[in-house]
């Protein structure tokens, strides 16, 4: 998902038309736009079955050992927050810096 969405955002314009500038134009921002919507949702696809298999596992971990599952839930939770202090001490100074810029 995100390396096709590096793909389409950083390739020259294209079209599907063969008529004139304006009907080419259209095409070409109908495609991308169609194209980044996939990309983006193949992401989110990814995502989620990612977090299935997770709790899926961890899951399993409670049913074989009943006494350690609060404790594996808080590790989750407590990586999952971790995760995102990390991804918010790094995008904020990068934003102020200008290295980010908006995809649309």
């Amino acid at each position: 998902g995100c390396f096709g969405l590096s793909l389409v955002v950083d390739s020259p314009p294209f079209t599907t038309s063969n008529s004139d500038d304006g009907h080419r134009a259209a095409a070409t921002s109908l495609t991308t736009t169609t194209m980044v919507v996939g990309c983006l949702v193949a992401m989110n696809l990814e995502l989620s079955v990612l977090n299935l298999l997770n709790e899926g596992k961890y899951s399993e971990i409670m049913r074989d050992n009943p006494r350690t599952a609060p404790d594996i839930i808080t590790f989750t939770q407590g990586c999952a927050a971790l995760g995102s202090l990390a991804a918010t001490c790094f995008v904020g100074p990068l934003s102020d810096s200008g290295h980010l810029s908006a995809l649309f």
